[in-house]
């Protein structure tokens, strides 16, 4: 076993989110803030790293960049969930990491 990588979860020991065009993935709803994100992780079992990422070209609104992990799993370089919000739209983008990748990941 490569010690680099995580041991998958089976498929019934991981978290199950849904998803719903345009409007959820997981607890996560599209146009809300990145605190109720974080927060929303947070009761997910997440931890969050914030950063600001410039300004948005078509309205020159703040840019923000929130990555979610859960603490003490091993992440290698990119993490469980990024997502992107934008000053007065709020969440505009989720990536989730491809089931499997990691334990513990949804």
């Amino acid at each position: 076993m490569n010690a680099d990588r995580w041991t998958p979860l089976d498929d019934s020991e991981r978290d199950g989110w849904g998803y719903v065009p345009r409007r959820t993935v997981g607890p996560l709803g599209f146009g809300m803030a990145p605190a109720d994100a974080v927060a929303a992780m947070a009761g997910c079992g997440f931890t969050a790293e914030q950063r600001n990422i410039g300004a948005w070209q078509a309205t020159h609104r703040s840019q923000w960049r929130v990555a979610f992990d859960r603490p003490g799993v091993r992440r290698g370089r990119w993490p469980a969930v990024t997502c992107y919000f934008v000053d007065g739209v709020g969440l505009t983008c989720v990536l989730v990491r491809r089931p499997g990748r990691a334990a513990g990941h949804p």
